[in-house]
């Protein structure tokens, strides 16, 4: 791939020099559409292997992240297809050779919450927040309950889930879902900081130390995501309450659970 710019419908690409930049572009939330995963999974085979990149950066246009998956898709035909493509874009993201860095303000829900742990390094806006409202929708945390469960142990993940409540950045730091929070105007300062420093060292030898950082998270990940999908496509979707969260999601309206 050359040093050039590449242009989604749903993200934007730039490879310029050795840094690979991913710019989520579905406004005005960022909802992660069936679309926009499929492009980031589609992209991610082609960038995978650029020996001359030592980073990788995902940011978003607009005022928000992740403002969580488009639920709007997520019907019991086209669920595989966004648990499939998620779960592309987390293992490219564990299994690259060079550093990955989100850079995030705004809104960050559900499924952009359960993403960021893959990233090896979270930058946050203090005006960023932070929520786990899966349940509020009549879904469950597939991935969370691995990657948080494991980074932040499972009194707080419980606690983070069961409350779903809208975290400040200082909370997500507290919690380690962010590496480091700064006001908005400092957010760039400090990401050119890092870029500067990964150019004064080796990146093949950092690819090895990400390698081995990352085994535990990666084998952690492998080892309970098949059996949390299941949960997920073979018993979640098979509920009447997953059908009323998705539709109140959609109406904009409280959730009436059957409980069944």
């Amino acid at each position: 791939m050359q040093d050039d710019s590449a242009q989604f419908a749903k993200i934007r690409f730039e490879l310029k020099g050795r840094l690979a930049h991913i710019t989520l572009n579905n406004p005005p939330d960022n909802l992660l559409s069936l679309q926009l995963l499929g492009e980031w999974s589609e992209l991610m085979e082609s960038v995978a292997g650029q020996a001359e990149t030592a980073a990788l950066l995902v940011s978003a246009s607009g005022p928000n992240f992740i403002g969580g998956l488009d639920f709007s898709e997520h019907t019991r035909e086209m669920v595989f297809s966004a648990l499939e493509r998620f779960r592309n874009i987390c293992e490219f993201l564990l299994n690259v050779e060079y550093l990955t860095l989100a850079l995030v303000d705004g809104k960050v829900r559900n499924w952009g919450c359960d993403l960021l742990p893959f990233f090896d390094l979270v930058l946050a806006s203090s005006a960023a927040t932070f929520q786990y409202d899966h349940l509020a929708i009549g879904t469950f945390p597939a991935v969370g309950t691995i990657m948080l469960g494991q980074s932040a142990g499972f009194a707080a993940s419980l606690q983070t889930f069961l409350e779903g409540h809208e975290m400040t950045a200082a909370q997500a730091l507290e919690l380690g879902l962010v590496a480091r929070v700064h006001p908005r105007e400092e957010l760039v300062v400090d990401l050119k900081k890092t870029l500067a420093h990964l150019s004064t060292i080796s990146t093949p030898v950092t690819g090895l130390m990400l390698r081995n950082l990352r085994r535990a998270k990666h084998e952690n990940f492998q080892r309970f995501i098949d059996e949390s999908y299941t949960d997920y496509l073979n018993i979640l979707t098979d509920l009447e309450d997953f059908s009323e969260g998705v539709a109140a999601w959609m109406d904009r309206r409280p959730p009436a659970w059957k409980n069944r």
